[in-house]
């Protein structure tokens, strides 16, 4: 092996020997400094001596005297207490946790950074520091529903004793355990939001403006109004209260939900039967006391019975003449507005939805003379008038003038018969329903699509209903600032009468029989009793209803003044009423025919509705003003045909081709009008409000 050496004649040996000397010192600086950073994270010592000092000073100085950067936010900082503090070259965990120990607050301390968190639940134990290799970190931001950031949210981890506040961009940093996947993000004014961690460190929340009662969107005439900013009287219905109850008609489902509106049933013991509604009492200009039905912008829109009340999204009843001016004269009773569901933004939804169940008569058990106390009243009347003592009642005066009870009966068997009627004709009533809907929500439509049926037996033997009702509701947002929407619902019922109230309970006396073996038909005077007329063998009144109602409406926003929008709404409402009432010749006055005899009748309805209105709403500073102006047109069309005959050919419970025609007639009609309307109102720091509605 060969060596060459190389001689360099300007370094000296002394010179040599200064430079290895130097290079050694170099080295020794060099690991002296390593090891001092290293040492930096657990071996760093704090010096202070503070009385009272606000917990932003304090951290100030542990900052100068270690470089450790803090993170926090100025509103969770505003919570801390005053701090007074006394180290001297004490471990900074020490100078920490001392800080910290009667605050509100906590710390994390991840690399060179502490993270100054809110305790969850006021605890103020201090929390374990959490190792590096165990946490993550996760950051975003958060917005309103307008992209507006929501500053000083408060973003927790669930689970763990970790908070953050948003800072004023709504931009936020925390450090989550690996263990732990959720976070809570709350804040004032917005619904509280769970949301899960994926593998993804940085996430974007959208919270949602919680709806108070102050602040609650109400649908009034032609638009809509937020509560607080409403002067006419006005009550709001939600659809989970109308969803609580199992009424088969929606109004029924108002009482006690709205104060000055009563609700009466309707024909005793008949499933379907439409009730009674007023609103603040009877007063009509009209003759009628009956309110005015607005559904999805149609007024009628077919009536109560037309709408499933599982498709309801909210009911708003307007009851004085401030909130009503708008509609005129035919809302001088009061107006009920219907708001059908919407498709709901996510994941298509399908819902099955079964209900069954009983039900009874009430007042059934009310007490009514038996025929023991009657008759011995009746012996008292008998005396009295004609001032004789012995004077007894004779059963057949009570009746003699009712020419559909020809059978008489004698004193010795009225005294041996006791009927109650009431327990002959109610029996317990049920009903069965089944509930289909479908709903999905995109990016620009939206879609609703329900099919409904019931079928209902009433307290009253006889009485049943049977109804169909379909719906499709479904919006389109095809450009930028144009919607369109189309609605649609469809009924088809069917439903029959069973014995009355009043024959059950006040016609028929308790010393009156029901049945008579000596009677073709099994029943004692059969044209008056109301076992008898229950049964559909001998007579029968049956009544079927078709009904279809629609709005095409499209709404356009002016991208070029800001608050202002065009709308145009094109309504119908068509229905049809057929019933039938027939009887059979045991049915009827002994003065008439011994033959059956029927009614027939036809009623068809239509309606068409225009609406063109033009909306605005802006605010200026402490001044908000919003308006509404339109024009609307209205045209209806009937007509109805009506035959009555006797000596029908056949058992068919039809006219047919009678053999005398009692009466025969037809009739038709049509009606409209046009109006211009608008409502005006304006708001002064939020606190001071006019508004005046024109027609």
């Amino acid at each position: 092996m060969t060596f060459l050496l190389v001689r360099f004649p300007f370094f000296s040996r002394r010179r040599l020997m200064k430079t290895l000397l130097l290079m050694k010192m170099l080295a020794i600086l060099m690991l002296v400094a390593s090891l001092h950073v290293s040492a930096r994270g657990i071996g760093q010592r704090v010096t202070l001596n503070e009385k009272k000092a606000s917990l932003s000073k304090i951290i100030r100085n542990i900052k100068q005297q270690t470089g450790y950067q803090f993170f926090y936010s100025d509103e969770l900082l505003a919570a801390s207490r005053p701090v007074s503090i006394k180290v001297k070259n004490a471990p900074l965990r020490e100078v920490l946790d001392a800080c910290f120990s009667d605050q509100p607050l906590n710390y994390l301390v991840e690399n060179d950074a502490i993270i100054i968190v809110a305790r969850i639940n006021n605890e103020l134990s201090a929390a374990p520091v959490q190792a590096m290799d165990t946490m993550r970190l996760v950051t975003g931001k958060i917005i309103n529903e307008k992209g507006e950031p929501v500053p000083g949210a408060t973003v927790s981890v669930h689970g763990a004793d970790i908070a953050v506040a948003a800072n004023e961009l709504g931009e936020f940093r925390i450090s989550v355990p690996d263990e732990k996947n959720e976070l809570l993000i709350s804040s004032v004014g917005y619904n509280d939001i769970r949301i899960g961690l994926g593998r993804s460190g940085y996430i974007t929340v959208t919270m949602k403006e919680k709806i108070t009662i102050d602040n609650e969107v109400v649908v009034v005439a032609y638009g809509t109004q937020k509560r607080k900013d409403m002067i006419g009287s006005v009550s709001k219905i939600t659809s989970q209260e109308i969803a609580n109850s199992s009424y088969s008609d929606f109004t029924q489902a108002l009482q006690g939900l709205a104060s000055g509106v009563k609700v009466s049933a309707g024909e005793d013991g008949v499933p379907g039967a439409k009730a009674q509604i007023r609103v603040r009492g009877i007063n009509s200009i009209s003759n009628s006391s009956k309110p005015l039905y607005v559904i999805d912008g149609v007024p009628g829109g077919g009536g109560s019975w037309s709408v499933n009340p599982a498709d309801i999204e909210s009911v708003v009843v307007l009851k004085d003449a401030i909130a009503t001016a708008i509609y005129g004269s035919r809302a001088s009773n009061g107006v009920i507005l219907v708001t059908t569901k919407s498709g709901k933004s996510g994941k298509g939804s399908f819902q099955v939805d079964a209900k069954t169940g009983v039900s009874a008569f009430a007042n059934k058990g009310f007490d009514l003379a038996n025929t023991e106390t009657y008759l011995q009243a009746m012996d008292l009347a008998v005396q009295n008038d004609s001032r004789n003592p012995s004077a007894t009642y004779n059963p057949n005066d009570g009746f003699s003038w009712n020419s559909k009870m020809p059978t008489p009966i004698s004193r010795a068997d009225a005294e041996q018969t006791h009927t109650r009627m009431a327990d002959e004709v109610y029996h317990p009533g049920s009903f069965n329903e089944v509930n289909l809907s479908f709903s999905k929500g995109m990016d620009k439509s939206s879609m609703f699509f329900s099919l409904n049926y019931r079928n209902a037996q009433g307290v009253m033997k006889g009485a049943d209903m049977d109804r169909i009702i379909a719906r499709a509701n479904v919006n389109f947002t095809p450009l930028r600032n144009l919607n369109l929407g189309f609605r649609t619902g469809n009924s088809l019922s069917s439903g029959k009468t069973g014995a009355g109230f009043y024959s059950a309970h006040i016609m028929w006396m308790p010393w009156m029989p029901v049945y008579d073996d000596a009677s073709e038909t099994g029943y004692w005077n059969v044209a008056a009793n109301s076992l008898a007329s229950g049964g559909h063998d001998l007579r029968d009144n049956n009544t079927t209803s078709f009904n279809s109602f629609g709005t095409f409406t499209a709404e356009y926003s002016l991208p070029f003044v800001k608050g202002l929008s065009l709308r145009a709404n094109l309504g119908y409402n068509y229905s049809q009423v057929k019933n039938l009432f027939w009887a059979s010749k045991y049915m009827l006055e002994r003065n008439m025919q011994a033959t059956s005899v029927a009614d027939e009748s036809v009623s068809n309805g239509y309606t068409g509705l225009a609406t063109f209105d033009a909306s605005y709403s802006r605010s200026f500073g402490q001044h908000a003003v919003s308006a509404v102006f339109g024009y609307e047109a209205q045209k209806g069309w009937s007509n109805g045909i009506f035959l009555s005959g006797k000596a029908l050919n056949g058992t068919h419970h039809i006219v047919g081709t009678p053999g005398t025609v009692v009466t025969a007639n037809a009739s038709s009609a049509e009606s409209g009008f046009a109006a211009y309307f608008g409502r005006i109102s304006y708001k002064f720091m939020d606190r001071y409000l006019i508004e005046g509605s024109l027609r």
